[in-house]
């Protein structure tokens, strides 16, 4: 099958799989085979969705934590997290 994109839908479609991590092929792999089950029913236990559930996830980027005078334990008010700003 092969079908016509217009330059911008092309350049769209690339970086959104560049933003996954994923070829094109692989981008478009997975959009089509989720937009083709929509219509049905599917039957996940609750294994299943606790999987996908991490596995979505472990997907964002590790941030680090706030430092130890920033947490609310220690007495933080919000111009010891911007001190620019105040």
């Amino acid at each position: 099958m092969s079908i016509q994109l217009s330059e911008e839908v092309e350049r769209n479609l690339v970086n959104l799989a560049y933003q996954r991590g994923m070829s094109v092929d692989d981008y478009l792999q997975d959009l089509l085979a989720r937009e083709t089950t929509l219509g049905q029913t599917a039957t996940f236990t609750h294994d299943d969705q606790a999987t996908a559930f991490l596995a979505w996830a472990d997907s964002f980027p590790d941030t680090p934590s706030l430092a130890s005078e920033a947490k609310p334990e220690v007495g933080t008010d919000r111009s010891m997290l911007y001190p620019d700003r105040w």
